[in-house]
């Protein structure tokens, strides 16, 4: 193996370690009416009468358990996925209610789904599980035909809708699950090789599609490909591909064999069938790398890249370079088809450990690794403006999404509201929209904080999710905006109060317990929820609430 090989396959095997690492938590809290007055740490939460996280879901067990992915379906329902150790794991509502619990043979990884109410109450949970370990990297939403799609890897073997077991051909094969609204198996397709496959990312397009992307090592085998095994550039090659609607074939495959995707990297469609649409997937390759004709120059360089809907060949292609390594670590691709070209604007989120170059821009990290949320082009996937955080440690770029507001005149690229989770170990300054700045400083191992951002370096607005005690950790593995004004109006007012306000849901999973704080704009109620568990083992959450444009101050006390 040279050298190259043995650093890429050590940075995919610390990802996948960072993936079973995480946790949350908030605070003890006293209100005041303006920044300035606020002394300590500030959280800003919603503007509402009753100023309430909307719900908080959490997912227990008598061994680890995380949350790691929530999709929200046509009915406001948000079904939500994670993976567990436990013999026996409980899905819980925090403000009460029914619970819903799985019984299992424990001692190895498996894959729950989970389906709630618009308000948060579960209504089933399944297992995806097998002879060994089941892992979870990615979910979506088929809207046209109501079912959820969800990929991952199996080692030993995968029961099927059947009944049956589809038994692994490698150390580990790659798999993605369709299911009903009901929880029921529909479909399975595996990705497998005599090494060791995964499928991390999933996305379905406008004609109920499903594209993938994930890894495999030499020869590999795709069900419903009938050019039989192909792949054998190396020993890890990112495989992209298409299934078709009925489920029944795979279209076109594609390999990169000088490119690695992120496990966290979910895949991203563009708008359906609108001119310029088409998949986005974002890798990244070492130096002397060469994709699609551009070499890498440093010790990793990121890349975003579009592949046309009908064959998968490249039809766009963007490089993050400079000194050391650029990881693009999340996509958002906008599915507005209604702006004109120069109008449009993408987001990438990127890690970076000493300078990035963005277009004629510089920019330097501050510690160990930053984070920059950087705004491109969709005509030319050319950077325009970025936002970048970081403190004086390495800063985990989690996960993030976005809200695509009508486009402002005077800053197009504003339209796009980025909400990021960063997770971070050192003080984090923040400059605000209103001028202020602020500094946060962790309490856990690692604190999580959620930005709401704009591309001129400013916070609009933020959340600190902070650790209980210095072993205390949260990880956010996934964070959805949904604009409640493209549900229907029922749900729209279930979800939000009114149909014009955005709803944010995050998942992931913390060590030890967390309090979260909320309260009233205007200074004149607040409220301290708090959740403990001493288990010395992590359990999953999932939180959905509303940001507001007019906010209150929640202060952690030292």
């Amino acid at each position: 193996i040279s050298a190259t090989q043995t650093r890429i396959i050590a940075y995919l095997e610390a990802l996948s370690s960072n993936i079973e690492k995480a946790s949350l938590a908030v605070y003890q809290v006293s209100s005041c009416s303006s920044l300035s007055s606020c002394t300590g740490a500030q959280g800003i939460v919603e503007n509402h009468e009753n100023a309430q996280w909307r719900e908080a879901l959490f997912a227990y067990g008598d061994e680890s358990t995380r949350g790691s992915r929530a999709i929200v379906t046509n009915d406001g329902s948000v079904v939500v996925a994670g993976v567990t150790r436990s013999t026996d794991m409980t899905l819980h509502k925090k403000s009460g209610g029914l619970t819903k619990s799985l019984s299992l043979d424990g001692g190895m990884d498996v894959v729950y789904i989970a389906k709630t109410l618009s308000d948060g109450q579960p209504l089933w949970v399944v297992p995806i599980s097998g002879g060994g370990n089941v892992q979870l990297f990615d979910m979506a939403y088929d809207s046209l035909n109501n079912s959820i799609v969800v990929a991952g890897r199996f080692y030993t073997s995968l029961l099927t809708s059947d009944g049956e077991e589809k038994t692994a051909m490698g150390s580990s094969d790659g798999f993605i699950v369709w299911l009903d609204s009901d929880g029921t198996v529909q479909d399975v397709v595996t990705l497998r090789s005599e090494y060791g496959d995964v499928i991390s990312g999933v996305s379905v397009d406008g004609t109920g599609g499903v594209v993938f992307q994930g890894y495999a090592s030499g020869g590999f085998v795709v069900d419903g490909y009938d050019d039989g095994e192909v792949g054998k550039f190396g020993l890890s090659d990112v495989v992209l591909g298409r299934v078709s609607a009925d489920r029944t074939s795979v279209d076109w495959l594609k390999v990169f064999g000088d490119i690695s995707v992120d496990y966290s990297d979910p895949l991203h469609c563009n708008c359906g069938e609108c001119i310029g649409g088409g998949y986005f997937f974002d890798g990244f390759a070492p130096k002397g790398g060469e994709v699609d004709g551009i070499t890498s120059t440093d010790r990793f360089d990121g890349y975003l890249v579009k592949l046309n809907e009908s064959d998968g060949a490249v039809i766009q292609l963007a490089q993050f370079g400079g000194v050391g390594s650029q990881i693009v670590s999340d996509i958002w691709i906008s599915d507005e088809c209604t702006h004109e070209s120069n109008d449009a604007y993408s987001l990438a989120l990127l890690r970076f450990d000493e300078t990035a170059v963005l277009s004629d821009t510089v920019i330097t990290s501050a510690g160990s690794y930053d984070c920059a949320v950087v705004w491109m082009r969709k005509a030319d996937l050319q950077p325009t403006s970025f936002f970048q955080v970081g403190g004086s440690n390495s800063d985990q770029c989690w996960s993030f999404s976005a809200v695509d507001l009508p486009p402002s005149v005077a800053s197009p690229a504003r339209s796009l509201r980025p909400f990021v989770s960063v997770g971070f170990s050192s003080e984090l300054e923040l400059s605000l929209s209103s001028g202020a700045s602020v500094t946060l400083t962790p309490v856990g191992s690692t604190d999580t904080v959620l930005l709401e951002v704009e591309d001129n370096g400013h916070v609009v607005w933020y959340l600190h999710m902070q650790g209980k005690n210095s072993t205390s950790y949260i990880n956010v593995y996934d964070v959805k905006v949904v604009d409640a004004s493209n549900l229907s109006e029922a749900v729209a007012l279930s979800w939000s109060g009114k149909t014009s306000a955005a709803t944010i849901v995050v998942s992931g999973r913390f060590l030890h317990g967390f309090r979260f704080c909320s309260a009233s704009v205007d200074g004149s109620s607040e409220s301290i929820e708090e959740l403990t568990d001493e288990s010395g083992h992590d359990s999953g959450f999932f939180f959905r609430f509303r940001p507001s444009t007019s906010l209150g101050y929640c202060v952690v006390q030292a």
